[in-house]
């Protein structure tokens, strides 16, 4: 485990997920958007994006080690139109966290557990198996956010991914509601992020809001009369 590199988009799932039950600590919806800008924030780090003119641009398309990263930017590099960060994180956010907890699985981080609910749904968990790199992941983020250090550039990204998601009050719950609406307005605000890393963030907000009024629209409509034929 020592020395294996780890990108924001899996440092956002570990800290999502807990270890025993090996689920989802948030809504689903609200988690693949925040993966999604989450590749989105990574490549714009690495320099490998840019949003120039509110748009997407590929700076380098050279791939950087990670499969799901790189078969991100390959797609983003492919697509003759430029795209607004908002439409990547909705286009991007189907199957990404699949692909992510086989890569975990795959380097030993996870493990894989299949269980059927009720005797009839097969579902699959995915419990700690190391939990280092969420370890230290989490002791970066207790240091910037509850102790109120300056945190560097990768642990204010990943503190920003987790607020835009809806995952910070589980992950700082020691902290009252004001104080870390403060801490995260404040890190949010700091001058750390490039425009691109920005534009992604903020496009996650757009995409959870935008997720969450299509499943306030569901509900609505298959508990009335019509929906419920």
């Amino acid at each position: 485990m020592a020395g294996m590199n780890v990108s924001l988009p899996e440092e956002l799932l570990l800290v999502a997920y807990d270890d025993v039950t090996g689920r989802a600590l948030s809504g689903e919806a609200e988690l693949d958007c925040g993966l999604a800008g989450a590749v989105l924030v990574e490549l714009a780090l690495a320099g490998r994006i840019d949003v120039v003119n509110g748009k997407v641009a590929v700076l380098s398309s050279a791939p950087g080690g990670e499969p799901v990263i790189d078969s991100v930017l390959a797609r983003i590099a492919a697509e003759r139109k430029g795209h607004k960060p908002q439409w990547w994180v909705a286009k991007l956010r189907r199957g990404l966290r699949a692909g992510l907890l086989v890569r975990l699985t795959e380097r030993g981080v996870l493990r894989m557990h299949r269980h059927r609910v009720l005797g009839i749904f097969a579902v699959r968990r995915y419990p700690a198996l190391d939990g280092r790199l969420k370890s230290d992941a989490r002791a970066r983020l207790e240091l910037a956010v509850v102790r109120g250090a300056r945190p560097d550039i990768r642990t204010a990204a990943l503190a920003s991914l987790l607020n835009a998601c809806g995952l910070a009050r589980r992950t700082f719950p020691e902290l009252g509601r004001r104080e870390l609406k403060a801490r995260m307005e404040g890190i949010d605000e700091g001058q750390w992020a490039s425009t691109a890393v920005r534009k992604a963030i903020q496009s996650i907000h757009s995409a959870v809001a935008v997720v969450a009024v299509a499943a306030s629209t569901t509900t609505a409509t298959a508990s009335s009369p019509a929906g419920n034929g």
